[in-house]
């Protein structure tokens, strides 16, 4: 009984962010503390195991569970695993993933006018995996897509045996996706013109954050760090966001560099359906003039085609997040539910 209630507890935690706000989510937690209580269980001790039905011990992931995805691009925006869509300003180096198996983090230098900024470099970290693989570390630049580790390698090391982690280049100098086996993820990094793009598709079971630990002096109990913001989880922190209409309905040019007509006479040739990345790229035309960016959001249009599960969803625009993480709170509760009887 004590061990499921643990483990009901810690998987409700992990969705305290996701869920802020949420009525039923916060009735649901609060609810935790009394039935641990009344079944005398400390918070302390042994949780439920669960067997994972893997094919191989190099394996992080089960075949259960949704895929997510993730894309960043252009000015950059931001398409988040909750499918919030956001632009940024974000200059400067940013976190965009830090989870169990690798860690994502761009650099974001100024373009074209009011504030606007492009990707301009992208370092991934492949953790280090059992021994199936080492840890390796991919980067990019602007003028500079390599189609290997800065190791030179292609693949994980001398322990992958089972090419659980590969580079392969798909267009020379302009497109390289990474295959990262052992976690179920593929990551796609694209270059157009002077910028960078991202993406990614990946188990949500694994997006659990990376929790670290500080230890306090005079035997102190450890104290757990708040996890830094990461824009594939949490979209742009509102004092970077950037108001896509308050430029693309702005016709009068005060506010950029090519008019609002212009910019959607050009993305139309590239973007037919006037979604997400059509805003976006007339955004991009008419804040930077550079009409590569036509190109960047139609090749990232392509990604989300190509990675996400349901390819019909890719022109989906939502302004709100999804039910998905309110729906896996609900999952837990149902374990727990199912373990109580």
């Amino acid at each position: 009984m004590c061990a499921a209630l643990r483990s009901y507890e810690q998987c409700a935690q992990r969705f305290t962010r996701a869920c802020r706000g949420d009525i039923t989510y916060h009735s649901i937690v609060r609810g935790i503390p009394d039935l641990m209580e009344q079944h005398q269980c400390s918070h302390d001790g042994p949780t439920i195991s669960v067997t994972r039905k893997v094919g191989s011990s190099c394996s992080l992931s089960s075949a259960e569970g949704r895929r997510l995805f993730c894309s960043v691009f252009g000015d950059p925006h931001v398409r988040t695993f909750r499918e919030e869509l956001h632009t940024c300003r974000a200059r400067g180096a940013w976190p965009l993933l830090d989870t169990a198996p690798l860690f994502v983090q761009a650099t974001n230098s100024p373009a074209g006018a009011r504030g606007a900024t492009v990707m301009t470099k992208i370092t991934i970290i492949f953790h280090g995996f059992r021994d199936c693989t080492e840890q390796k570390v991919y980067q990019a630049e602007v003028g500079n897509l390599p189609a290997a580790f800065v190791d030179g390698s292609r693949n994980g090391g001398p322990r992958d045996t089972a090419g659980v982690l590969r580079v392969l280049e798909r267009d020379p100098g302009r497109h390289v996706e990474i295959h990262a086996n052992f976690a179920d993820t593929l990551v796609s990094v694209r270059h157009v013109g002077g910028s960078l793009s991202f993406a990614v598709r990946m188990p949500e079971a694994l997006l659990m954050p990376r929790r670290e630990q500080k230890e306090g002096g005079g035997g102190e109990p450890q104290r757990e760090l708040e996890p830094a913001p990461q824009l594939c989880l949490d979209g742009c922190p509102r004092r970077e966001r950037l108001q896509l209409s308050r430029v693309t309905e702005n016709a009068s040019g005060a506010l950029s560099v090519m008019s609002v007509k212009e910019a959607q006479t050009r993305c139309h040739e590239m973007l037919p359906e006037e979604d997400f990345y059509f805003k976006a790229c007339v955004f991009d035309l008419m804040v930077t003039g550079q009409m590569n960016f036509s190109h960047t959001a139609a090749e990232a249009l392509q990604d989300a085609r190509a990675l996400l599960p349901d390819s019909a969803s890719a022109h989906v625009a939502k302004n709100g997040p999804s039910s998905a993480s309110r729906q896996s709170a609900s999952v837990c509760l149902l374990v727990v539910l199912l373990v109580l009887s």
